[in-house]
């Protein structure tokens, strides 16, 4: 979510309103029809409930729900969409003030919390632009702190965070998905033979070769050493021929780079695991287990990737192995 200026009258924000009250979601969509600011593109949820399914299958700039409501209360929905890492900027609603209520409302985690008595066009539409844009600076600090500090890729928090909601939403929806673990093949060798700096430098372009064959939505992150995962969303079918697909294209990649270092020249290649979800497991921890000992069974046999099969209760892995690692 990019940083929005007051003044871009060409953007449009896509605002999810969360009120039981009909009254006032007709009041609401006045006000906003009103704005001369942005274009503002609502939906309507009548309870907390409602707007999760909502948030579960569409992306909302900002989530604008009443604090009273039948059942869940707007702090509740709040709290939920943190859990959950929706992404959406949030601001409550009361009909009337209360010190207590913006006091909660912000110890929620919200970005802002309006009255319903008095409110006008402007200080609604100036009210969801700051929220947005202080939520867009606080998830871009977020993403820094996901980062792997090297290779500038996600870091193994930031993995496991994405792989639960991929898992989560792969599972409500009868998809697949895909894990690829992978290290660099002769890592210690090019420490030893050229140095670290060398050895960071061969990790980088390994991360960016992960990132250019991945697709924008997929997550590339690094483990930790020169183990890296690349983690497939949306595939299609049963997942293992894309995830196939996507470890050639990884491989060939890798044959045709060659890093220049300080007047040195080496090539890396890699070997690798995959598990399939739900294929092999539906449990996303596993999911990485299984991964990780399949690439090691790739790097012992000499093929480039290996496949996973379903696991035993000891996690013990029957790979298949696809040709050998040039």
């Amino acid at each position: 979510m990019s940083e929005l200026k007051i003044k871009n009258n060409d953007q449009t924000l896509n605002v999810l309103l969360v009120d039981d009250s009909i009254d006032d979601r007709e009041y609401f969509r006045y006000l906003i029809d009103e704005s001369e600011d942005v274009h503002f593109c609502v939906e309507e949820a009548t309870n907390a409930d409602d707007a999760l399914d909502k948030l579960s299958c569409k992306r909302f700039d900002c989530v604008v729900v009443d604090y009273n409501m039948p059942g869940h209360n707007g702090v509740w929905l709040v709290q939920q969409m943190q859990q959950k890492d929706y992404e959406s900027a949030t601001i409550l609603l009361t009909g009337g003030g209360s010190e207590r209520i913006a006091v909660e409302s912000m110890k929620s985690g919200t970005q802002d919390y309006l009255s319903k008595t008095g409110i006008d066009s402007p200080t609604l539409s100036q009210t969801i632009l700051e929220a947005v844009e202080s939520k867009s600076s606080q998830l871009e600090l977020l993403r820094q702190t996901r980062k792997d500090e090297l290779t500038g890729v996600a870091n193994r928090r930031s993995l496991l965070s994405a792989l639960d909601k991929v898992c989560s939403r792969a599972q409500r929806f009868s998809r697949a998905a895909a894990i690829l673990y992978m290290d660099l093949n002769g890592f210690k060798p090019i420490n030893d033979t050229y140095g670290h700096q060398a050895g960071d430098e061969a990790l980088k372009q390994f991360a960016l070769c992960l990132s250019q064959v991945a697709r924008n939505y997929d997550t590339v992150a690094r483990m930790g050493g020169d183990e890296f995962v690349v983690l497939l969303d949306e595939l299609e079918g049963d997942g293992m021929l894309a995830a196939i697909r996507v470890a050639k294209r990884i491989l060939d990649d890798l044959k045709a780079l060659e890093i220049e270092y300080n007047g040195s020249k080496f090539r890396i290649s890699s070997s690798i695991g995959i598990s399939l979800f739900p294929q092999h497991t539906s449990d996303p921890g596993q999911l990485i287990e299984l991964a990780d000992m399949a690439m090691y069974t790739a790097k012992k046999s000499g093929a480039g990737y290996y496949l996973a099969e379903e696991p035993c209760s000891d996690l013990l892995v029957t790979a298949k192995g696809f040709g050998p690692v040039n």
